[in-house]
């Protein structure tokens, strides 16, 4: 069996609240369009309840 690739993003500290949940909004609109592929994002944890929101009802995972 093969494995499914994993597209992961690590945004280490490089964001605020504001530009975190922009950047959220435009990868949400792009998450559709990929296939064979689970997507995660691990931002900072100063973001995780308002990205985690975001992403509540999608196939985009958070991670920490």
């Amino acid at each position: 069996m093969a494995r499914k690739t994993l597209i992961a993003g690590n945004w280490k500290m490089n964001t605020t609240l504001g530009s975190a949940e922009e950047l959220m909004r435009n990868l949400l609109k792009e998450i559709p369009s990929v296939v064979n592929a689970d997507i995660a994002v691990y931002p900072p944890f100063t973001v995780l309840y308002q990205l985690g929101e975001l992403l509540k009802g999608t196939v985009g995972a958070l991670g920490a």
